[in-house]
């Protein structure tokens, strides 16, 4: 498998930034194991970091079928993204919701990480000037709604939770973390052109 991968400067980014992002988990988890906003933090690095080594493995990939391959592992990362994002933002906020809606949310996933063994989700590969890309299949737009649906959900529970109420005390501390997490994930919201790419 090694003669099949070729890494280029295309391929070096997102595996660097990967091992980046599962270092900062390892290290807000190893603050305090016990703290379920640490362990969902570190849930959503995994996943990212998942993605990441995938993809830096599929643009190194030199044939579409072990780039394909690459892709599927990396999609069992970004499957998973935004139900961490979402699981996160809930404790963080400290919102209270049934404990069937994060379930709900978490059991969504399990039909994309099945299709994404399928032609149905991943289809075959574009060929760039960065390396393979994928194609998708005809399962992927509800996912591509999935995403977009649970991400949207979590940046509107910030954007609730940053309106300063009359009857409340501000905390101008919490007030600045809401806000920083709302501006970083409108930011990463703006991913989503990738899967116009698709």
């Amino acid at each position: 498998m090694i003669n099949r991968l070729e890494p280029n400067i295309y391929s070096i980014a997102p595996f660097l930034t990967g091992i980046l992002i599962l270092l900062m988990g390892v290290f807000v988890f190893s603050r305090n194991r016990k703290s379920k906003i640490n362990t969902t933090f570190f849930g959503l690095c995994i996943s990212v970091f998942i993605w990441a080594l995938g993809y830096s493995l599929m643009y190194a990939s030199r044939d579409e079928q072990l780039a394909i391959w690459f892709s599927r592992i990396g999609y069992i990362g970004v499957i998973f993204i935004p139900v961490f994002v979402f699981h996160f933002i809930v404790i963080f906020l400290r919102v209270k919701i049934p404990k069937f809606i994060l379930l709900f949310v978490y059991s969504l996933s399990i039909p994309f990480l099945i299709l994404d063994f399928t032609n149905y989700f991943i289809k075959g590969m574009y060929v760039y000037f960065w390396g393979f890309y994928p194609t998708v299949g005809t399962a992927y737009k509800f996912y591509v709604i999935f995403f977009a649906s649970v991400f949207i959900w979590s940046i509107f529970m910030l954007f609730k939770n940053l309106r300063v109420k009359s009857d409340k005390v501000i905390d101008l501390k919490r007030q600045s973390q809401i806000k920083y997490l709302l501006f970083a994930f409108v930011f990463a919201t703006t991913s989503l052109v990738d899967y116009v790419q698709n």
